[in-house]
C-alpha cells in the first residue's frame, strides 16, 4: 500500500468512524441476544428436577442475560466480529460517496489538490516575508545602518 492509499483510507476511515462504532455496538447486540437464546434453550435440556426451584425463570433469565452481555463482549462466538467484517465495506463505501469520491483516486487527487494549494499559500508567505526582509535592510541601509 502506498501512502496516497494509506492516507485515502484514513480518511475515509475517520469519517466512517461514527458509524462504524454504532455498528460495532449494534453487532455486539446482536451477538448478546443470540448467545441469550442459546443457553435459554440449552437450559431447557435440564433435568426437570433442576427446574423446579421457585422464581427460576427470572432468576435463569437474569443469569442468561449476564452471562449473554460478558461473552458478547469478548466476542466469544465471532458473531459480532462477522457482522463488523461483512458490512465495514460498504459503510466505507458509503462513506467515499458521501465525500464525492467513488475511488480512491478521486481522494488522491483531492489529497494532491489540497497539498499544491499549501504549498502555494506557504511560498506566498515566504515571498512576503523574504519582501519585508529586504526593504528593511534597504531602509536600513539609506539610513546608514547595516544588518547582517
Amino acid at each position: 500500500m502506498n501512502i496516497g492509499t494509506a492516507v485515502a483510507k484514513a480518511i475515509i476511515e475517520t469519517k466512517a468512524e461514527p458509524e462504524l462504532k454504532k455498528l460495532a455496538k449494534a453487532a455486539e447486540g446482536v451477538e448478546t441476544m443470540f448467545i441469550k437464546d442459546l443457553l435459554n434453550v440449552m437450559r431447557k435440556s435440564l433435568p426437570k428436577e433442576a427446574q423446579s426451584m421457585p422464581g427460576k425463570d427470572i432468576y435463569y433469565d437474569m443469569l442468561d442475560q449476564a452471562l449473554a452481555e460478558g461473552m458478547a463482549k469478548n466476542s466469544s462466538f465471532g458473531v459480532s466480529k462477522m457482522m463488523l467484517d461483512t458490512m465495514k465495506p460498504a459503510i466505507l463505501r458509503l462513506e467515499a460517496q458521501k465525500l464525492g469520491l467513488n475511488n480512491v483516486n478521486d481522494l488522491l487527487k483531492g489529497v494532491e489538490q489540497i497539498g499544491v494549494k499549501a504549498n502555494a499559500a506557504v511560498r506566498e508567505l515566504m515571498d512576503k516575508a523574504d519582501k519585508q526582509a529586504e526593504l528593511k535592510i534597504k531602509i536600513s541601509v539609506g539610513g546608514h545602518k547595516t544588518e547582517n
